[in-house]
């Protein structure tokens, strides 16, 4: 039974959120006087060492001792994994090498820690077999519980394979330190449950997890949205979202939190009405505006992921996927890298009676995978949907040659409705362009 221990430190496992390449944190513990000592003959140590090798990171210091409890905070750098131990020292052996360990925390890292959000493709449910090697620096808080090493599924009893244990895999790799995953999200669930003015049961629990473990969090990954669309709400989705976003930001302290969302992906279920494409398209176009309209938002497309199922990406896809958002994220919120984001429209201009122009953003050179009938472009005006006669990209344009004149205000739109098979996308990253819905045409 141990009479010297921590009472407050990480967990094994666990990942310590960094600030400009360390974190300073408070041990605190309970000591007791060695037998046949004096107190004043006796000293707790805490150090930080290298799990590997047991080189100090920390050097062994003094803690601030009394009456049976101890005190010790330290800065602690980026990177891992670590060690961080607990000793006692008696008269005449005084110095923190002849003290003897009384307790140790194993495993533990000083990185980033996001939050993974949202439903059934966030929490991951990718159906097939495939083989993700184990990475020592990309942990996760396993059931909500305990830190551990990140593997699929990571939320026992409730996923399959997610494209996250790739995501941090990646970030880890490039940022040379470690990466905490945190999942919270749940299938099927609504987005009304991740917002506390309306049932937003899902979202306190997200915030008492964080709450409870004294989470540091560097950001939130989202993936939701085709409940909504497929309930026809599409309309308030982009209210919605801005609302949990900046719930988010508020209860965690971080007016500037970064979020990285997952634009939803194809559902070839079958069965699909006006309506559902309408609103799949609503939902999406309203995932692109916040990405727009708010600050450090980020938005991934899937379009390209192939389905397990009517609607899930699969666990082939999965891996691809979560590298995509994390040499995105690389680039914008560590300028790492080369540009990731993927192609957006800019701008949609009229050149001739029968001619339109799309400019695209973040590409040098657009690629168009269907032509024809299967092109994923849509052009309407009051007569209705716009027949074309060819589909050409050039640099960074894409043009639309109409078989008629366009009669009064007109709109474009990219990957409309629930069934995608083809789409657009850069031609040197293979990136998907996001989906955009009615668009004026200038």
């Amino acid at each position: 039974m141990k009479t010297t221990y921590f009472t407050n430190a990480p967990g094994n496992w666990e990942i310590l959120q960094q600030t400009n390449g360390q974190a300073t944190y408070t041990f605190t513990g309970h000591y007791e006087i060695q037998p046949n000592t004096e107190p004043e003959h006796n000293i707790v140590y805490v150090g930080v060492l290298d799990e590997v090798n047991g080189a100090p990171v920390v050097a062994f210091q003094p803690a601030e001792m009394e009456e049976g409890e101890f005190t010790f905070t330290c800065t602690i750098p980026a990177g891992g994994l670590y060690r961080i131990e607990l000793r006692i020292a008696t008269k005449p052996y005084m110095s923190p090498t002849n003290a003897t360990p009384c307790d140790a925390r194993h495993h533990i890292g000083v990185g980033d820690n996001y939050i993974v959000a949202g439903q059934s493709n966030a929490s991951g449910v990718g159906k097939g077999e495939i083989e993700e090697p184990l990475d020592l620096m990309v942990h996760t808080l396993r059931d909500r519980e305990y830190w551990d090493i990140a593997t699929n599924p990571m939320d026992f009893g409730r996923t399959l394979n997610t494209p996250w244990v790739a995501f941090a895999r990646v970030l880890a790799r490039h940022l040379h330190y470690p990466i905490g995953l945190i999942p919270t999200a749940i299938a099927g669930s609504l987005i009304k449950s991740w917002l506390p003015e309306e049932s937003g049961e899902l979202y306190q629990t997200m915030i008492s997890v964080v709450r409870e473990h004294k989470i540091g969090v560097k950001g939130i990954i989202w993936y939701q949205g085709c409940s909504e669309a497929l309930m026809c709400e599409g309309d308030s989705y982009f209210r919605r979202l801005s609302s949990f976003i900046s719930h988010a930001r508020e209860d965690l302290n971080q007016p500037n939190l970064p979020i990285h969302i997952m634009q939803i992906n194809r559902r070839m279920d079958g069965g699909a009405t006006p309506e559902l494409h309408h609103n799949w398209s609503l939902v999406r176009e309203a995932q692109r505006k916040a990405s727009h309209d708010i600050p450090n938002v980020t938005l991934t497309p899937a379009f390209d992921a192939r389905l397990s199922d009517g609607i899930h990406n699969g666990a082939i896809t999965n891996p691809a996927l979560g590298q995509r958002m994390a040499m995105q994220v690389l680039y914008t919120n560590y300028h790492i890298g080369t540009n990731h984001n993927p192609p957006d429209i800019e701008v949609a201009e009229q050149i001739e009676d029968t001619h339109i122009r799309l400019t695209f953003t973040n590409t040098y050179t657009m690629q168009l995978f269907a032509l024809g009938d299967r092109t994923p472009l849509m052009v309407e005006d009051s007569q209705g949907k716009v027949p074309f006669t060819s589909v050409t990209s050039y640099g960074p344009y894409v043009s639309i040659k109409l078989a008629r004149k366009i009669e009064g205000p007109a709109f474009v739109s990219c990957m409309y409705g629930e069934e995608l098979p083809y789409f657009i996308a850069d031609g040197t990253t293979q990136i998907p362009a996001l989906a955009f819905y009615r668009v004026p045409v200038a």
